[in-house]
């Protein structure tokens, strides 16, 4: 196993570690529970509550998805967990597409919030992240990555984007200035002159 690999290793350690304390203060706090099955509770107090305690942890990351689940019980639990997994299959099989670099970056925010098992660590967060990238731009953001965080590799990926649009732009520009310059090198037909050749007299 290589040194990159057991550091990775350390790294999912230490994080599991610190969101289990977290969920501790969590509960401590005295987070509402939540089960679905009470015709006469609210789902926004729950998630109003939930927001209030998140933010005295200081916790505003896919975190908050984590410790919110916690307090889920009975049907809730159930259909959290299975709305989960779909949007975890999503977060897995993201791709940039059409969508732009900062576009795609929303999407893949918005997702891996459902799968925060696949992204431990902000490596793994910026691993996940090229593989979706087209495979210009994952090329040039990744001989730029070294010792880069998450939001720092985003950047780069946005700037090559913006880089190659501009030369595909520039290339168009030129290639249709050069077929404008070609026609424009072509004589016109003067008097006494047709397409056929010169006149001849009579």
């Amino acid at each position: 196993m290589g040194i990159q690999a057991l550091h990775r290793g350390g790294m999912r350690a230490l994080v599991t570690e610190d969101m289990a304390q977290l969920a501790m203060k969590f509960v401590r706090l005295g987070s509402p529970t939540f089960t679905g099955t009470d015709p006469l509770a609210d789902p926004r107090d729950f998630l109003e509550e939930t927001e209030k305690t998140t933010t005295l942890l200081g916790v505003k990351d896919h975190r908050v998805v984590i410790l919110a689940a916690y307090q889920l019980k009975d049907v809730a639990e159930l259909w959290f967990k299975g709305v989960r997994a779909a949007l975890a299959v999503s977060f897995e099989t993201l791709k940039k597409d059409t969508m732009s670099v900062s576009e795609y970056n929303i999407m893949f925010e918005k997702f891996s919030r459902y799968a925060p098992h696949l992204i431990p660590t902000d490596d793994d967060k910026i691993d996940h992240f090229a593989r979706g990238l087209i495979l210009s731009v994952r090329k040039e953001a990744d001989s730029g990555r070294r010792n880069t965080t998450y939001a720092d590799f985003v950047n780069l990926a946005m700037d090559f984007e913006r880089i190659q649009q501009e030369e595909k732009v520039n290339r168009e520009q030129n290639k249709k200035a050069h077929t404008f310059g070609t026609f424009s090198a072509v004589p016109s037909l003067g008097e006494g002159q047709n397409s056929g050749g010169p006149s001849r007299p009579p």
